[in-house]
């Protein structure tokens, strides 16, 4: 939620006005081969092509504990970061910046 200081000059106490609602998400996950979502955002990035909106197929969605519960909503990348110690795990961590509305669905 984005909040504007509407403060002016001699007053002691600041005040605000309530803007537009907005989301980010950080996203850490193991990367799995074979992954469609993984696969758009590393394939935007190969392709360097700024401000790559996910939406529709490629749309993230943040899963719950139950199943079907979920967040979802279409974002443009910010960065992704790809890392792995010898032998271990490849660690993708992905920022996002939403776009539009964020749709929580409960099962």
């Amino acid at each position: 939620m984005d909040i504007a200081d509407t403060s002016r000059q001699g007053q002691h106490w600041k005040e605000s006005i309530v803007g537009q609602a907005g989301w980010t998400a950080t996203i850490n996950a193991w990367f799995v081969p074979g992954n469609t979502q993984q696969k758009a955002i590393l394939d935007a990035l190969i392709a360097a092509t700024p401000g790559t909106k996910l939406t529709g197929a490629t749309a993230l969605a943040f899963h719950g504990e139950d199943a079907g519960d979920h967040y979802s909503g279409d974002s443009y990348i910010n960065s992704v970061s790809i890392a792995a110690s010898t032998g271990d795990k490849v660690m993708l961590t992905i920022n996002v910046t939403g776009t539009g509305v964020l749709t929580q669905t409960i099962a």
